[in-house]
């Protein structure tokens, strides 16, 4: 009886050990709201990779040039399948294309910054403050000329191409076969 009684007390210490052992200051999580993506203040040591989550600004059927303006884009959560916009938009079926755009806030003091891509069986161009970034396959508004290209990616930015204390990203994207599912 004792014995049960001494390993019920270690356990209980043991389980609120690792209660204890997370981060004391709380999981960090921030979303995009907007279109814009606010990561000033965030602490990449403490709180690690910033999620790119959120509220973008979609431009569908529109291949922007990436320092182009435009006040046409509607709000969409990323990630996420375009299956599931309005149906009116006509991506219903899954293909298409159409520009992401996201404003990411920063301090600029992170020497470089990456951006994963994870697998997506599509096309698309991504770009950093109007700076060529990375693709896979080929972007096109033709379905017949769109190649899908199956790949993850990670794609790295010096400091020169974060400027200051925000930066653009743009991201063209293709869909001939399959729905694509963003970061």
């Amino acid at each position: 009886m004792r014995r049960m009684l001494a390993m019920a007390i270690v356990a209980l210490f043991i389980l609120t050990g690792i209660s204890g052992c997370g981060n004391a200051e709380g999981t960090e999580r921030r979303s995009a709201e907007g279109g814009v993506l606010d990561l000033r203040q965030w602490n990449f040591d403490r709180w690690g990779l910033a999620p790119l989550s959120g509220e973008w600004t979609f431009y569908p059927n529109k291949l922007l040039k990436p320092s182009s303006s435009d006040n046409g884009g509607i709000a969409v959560y990323v990630p996420n399948s375009w299956n599931n916009y309005d149906r009116k938009l006509g991506y219903a079926n899954g293909t298409g294309y159409g520009t992401y755009r996201l404003t990411v806030l920063l301090d600029g003091d992170e020497p470089t910054m990456s951006v994963r891509i994870p697998n997506l069986y599509t096309s698309y161009r991504l770009w950093v403050n109007g700076k060529f970034a990375a693709a896979r396959g080929v972007v096109s508004t033709s379905s017949d000329e769109a190649e899908p290209m199956q790949s993850p990616q990670i794609a790295t930015f010096r400091n020169s191409v974060m400027s200051g204390s925000s930066s653009t990203t743009s991201m063209d994207i293709a869909s001939t076969h399959t729905p694509p599912w963003l970061i």
